[in-house]
């Protein structure tokens, strides 16, 4: 019962992913290669930060009822 509990929290810890910390980062990286017009790490940080913007972008659409935030 033990190991299911803890294969089970584990699940329900992937399920709640939260995107916000790494979406921070790679726009500061963003923002400090458009400071430098370092255009190769640039397009590096941009396709990162987009890769993550639509993570959570989906992580927060398997949350939405009807297009609506549950209560």
């Amino acid at each position: 019962m033990y190991i299911y509990s803890i294969i089970k929290n584990k699940q329900s810890m992937k399920a709640q992913k939260d995107y916000s910390e790494k979406i921070s980062y790679y726009t500061f990286k963003v923002n400090q290669a458009i400071t430098n017009l370092d255009v190769k790490s640039l397009s590096f940080y941009t396709a990162k930060l987009s890769y993550f913007m639509e993570r959570e972008k989906e992580a927060k659409r398997s949350t939405l009822i009807f297009g609506l935030y549950p209560a």
